[in-house]
């Protein structure tokens, strides 16, 4: 599986959208674990991996609704669709989303103590 890096979850009036970066991918298939991960499968059948979801979108996910794809590609939006969110509680991955976002957040301040300097 592909990790994807840079990829951004929307939500207004309890619908979700997901904008994903630079990737030139059209996706067919999008399951989600229950938890911390997303598996989604492209055109070709090859599989990409999104962690990290935080606990607001999780709760939507969940419901298995219509999700908005945008595809953006150097900062501009090439693509929209939808897509059914298929939810698999049987996949096995780990929820380490708390343990992430306290690096993430270590990272941050570093970078702006840097910049206060």
């Amino acid at each position: 599986m592909i990790s994807i890096d840079r990829g951004v979850f929307f939500v207004k009036n309890d619908r979700i959208a997901l904008e994903l970066y630079d990737l030139g991918k059209k996706f067919i298939e999008f399951v989600y674990d229950g938890k911390n991960t997303v598996i989604l499968t492209d055109e070709n059948h090859e599989e990409y991996i999104l962690e990290n979801i935080v606990y607001e979108v999780r709760t939507l996910l969940k419901d298995g609704e219509d999700l908005m794809m945008m595809q953006n590609e150097n900062n501009v939006v090439k693509e929209i669709y939808f897509l059914k969110v298929k939810v698999d509680n049987t996949l096995a991955f780990e929820d380490n989303f708390s343990e992430k976002s306290v690096e993430v957040f270590e990272e941050l301040k570093e970078l702006m103590e840097e910049k206060a300097v």
